[in-house]
């Protein structure tokens, strides 16, 4: 999955740098993330192999798309590096703070209620969907805004062909 990511970021960031569509590029992987969280509502045992395949690809690229767009927006809060990191490094930790929370509550309501492995994984994603879905979505869609072009795309080059040279550019 980290493999697709690593091979899909360059176009993912000349999406969000070069083009007007880094909010609606944000409010896409969001959406496919959660859908995918969504999906594995209905995880069992015949499912289980697609559902990993799932998250592994789709799951980990739309995570990645996701916080490209979200950084993309820090340098118009300010260009203080040190106040920028501080402010993601805030937002990590609540972030981590509030996953450990959904895995407190799925462990617990999971041992209370006797679930199996599978039961116990199908509730974690119910969480996951009510609480995440809307935290995720709610911001991308109603505080972000639309923005322009942080630079252009010379134009004889297309995104993809500006993408390839992003990468290229960064073994030189």
């Amino acid at each position: 999955g980290n493999l697709v990511a690593a091979v899909t970021i360059p176009f993912m960031g000349s999406i969000v740098d070069a083009t007007s569509l880094r909010r609606q590029f944000g409010i896409l992987c969001g959406g496919l993330l959660s859908l995918i969280t969504l999906i594995q509502i209905f995880l069992n045992e015949d499912t289980w192999f697609v559902m990993i395949m799932l998250q592994a690809f789709c799951g980990s690229t739309a995570t990645f798309g996701l916080v490209l767009m979200v950084f993309s927006y820090l340098p118009e809060l300010g260009d203080n590096e040190p106040e920028n990191t501080r402010i993601i490094t805030i937002g990590k930790v609540f972030e981590n703070i509030g996953m450990m929370w959904v895995l407190v509550a799925v462990t617990v309501l999971g041992g209370a209620l006797n679930l199996d492995v599978v039961g116990t994984a199908v509730l974690g994603q119910i969480l996951a969907t009510v609480i995440g879905v809307p935290l995720t979505m709610y911001p991308l869609v109603t505080l972000y805004q639309d923005r322009a072009a942080n630079r252009v795309i010379p134009e004889n080059k297309s995104l993809i062909v500006d993408s390839c040279s992003n990468l290229c550019g960064q073994f030189s």
